[in-house]
């Protein structure tokens, strides 16, 4: 593990099942849990995004 960040940029239909599961885990994690933002986070615009994340790898 070189600790070293990867910038992950991926149009919702190029997501795998795992990469869309982890991005949909962390979310809730962040703002429904930590933030305590309870709303409806899947609300369609998803599918017309670009979905940019940090991994260490």
């Amino acid at each position: 593990m070189n600790n070293e960040p990867i910038l992950h940029k991926k149009a919702f239909k190029q997501l795998t099942v795992d990469e869309l599961y982890e991005l949909l885990r962390v979310r809730s994690e962040v703002f429904v849990v930590e933030q305590n933002c309870v709303y409806q986070d899947l609300d369609g615009d998803d599918q017309q995004s670009i979905h940019l994340w940090l991994t260490l790898e």
